[in-house]
């Protein structure tokens, strides 16, 4: 007599694979941690810092790190922690959407110009070539140059300027998977080119191009911050973690605070974004 036995994943089974993991991976897990607490401070800055980031009282002004001000106050009187966890969602937004914009666009190019060779491809490789011709802080500076300076125009600039990148990795996923049987028989049947791009080649393409957006969000980050820290990007009174660093920069010895902490939040986030996409890369290479 035969038994069906069915395995039920349980809250508590799911439980001790999640400490299973975090004992494997106590890096790892420590660093997805502080990525959702990021997350969750994007999303809810209200809950966690109810100070107004962006009016200060000026009889406070410059007071170190105590009970009433986690973080210290700034030269005006702000509230530092709240100017941090505010200018959570300005940084990752910017990271995020720079990214997306690079990966649709590039990898969209990477697309069409691998997929249908010859004078398509020479076409648009040239052009990638003429981008890759300039720096990418150039590109980005000349985009903000051109269109002026705003946090739409550095997602804008920072996104454009990794295009290639993306662009160049698609395509040499794309020259791989196209001599392949599966996608040859598609094209055997008939299936139209968008039908065999969305259908049999962009799934495929979707593990080597997650991580390298996940590393490409480091880096993001970093250009965002820099760019507002030369004041290229948010503009004042904006928490952002770069422009909140340039504010800070000529107050170290006296107050330390004013830099220290967005530039933390800075190198942590890098930090922890780093890790991840590297635990990423292992992962995909060992499946």
């Amino acid at each position: 007599m035969h038994s069906d036995e069915t395995t039920l994943v349980t809250p508590a089974s799911r439980l001790s694979r999640m400490m299973a993991f975090a004992r494997r991976e106590p890096l790892v897990t420590l660093c997805l941690l502080f990525l959702l607490l990021l997350a969750a401070a994007a999303l809810f800055p209200d809950v966690l810092a109810p100070g107004n980031p962006t009016k200060g009282v000026l009889k406070e002004a410059r007071n170190g790190p105590s009970w009433a001000h986690l973080f210290g106050t700034d030269a005006i009187g702000r509230d530092v922690f709240s100017r941090v966890i505010h200018g959570t969602r300005i940084s990752l937004s910017v990271s995020v959407l720079a990214v997306a914009t690079g990966l649709v666009v590039g990898g969209l190019v990477g697309l069409v110009s691998g997929y249908f060779g010859g004078w398509v491809d020479a076409i648009v490789m040239r052009f990638i070539d003429v981008m890759m011709a300039f720096p990418g802080v150039l590109l980005a500076m000349a985009i903000i140059a051109a269109r002026g300076r705003s946090i739409d125009n550095l997602i804008l600039a920072i996104g454009i300027s990794a295009v290639p990148d993306y662009a160049r990795l698609v395509r040499g996923q794309v020259l791989s998977l196209r001599k392949l049987p599966f996608v040859e028989g598609s094209i055997a049947s008939g299936a139209g080119p968008v039908r065999i791009m969305l259908r049999h080649i962009l799934p495929n393409l979707l593990r080597p191009v997650i991580v390298f957006a996940t590393i490409g969000a480091g880096f993001a980050l970093l250009a965002s911050s820099a760019f507002s820290f030369i004041g290229l990007g948010a503009q004042p009174p904006s928490p952002e973690w770069g422009a909140m660093l340039a504010d800070g920069r000529s107050s170290l010895a006296d107050a330390w605070w004013m830099g220290a902490f967005p530039g933390l939040a800075i190198f942590l986030t890098v930090i922890a974004v780093n890790v991840v996409s590297q635990w990423l890369r292992e992962r995909t290479q060992s499946i």
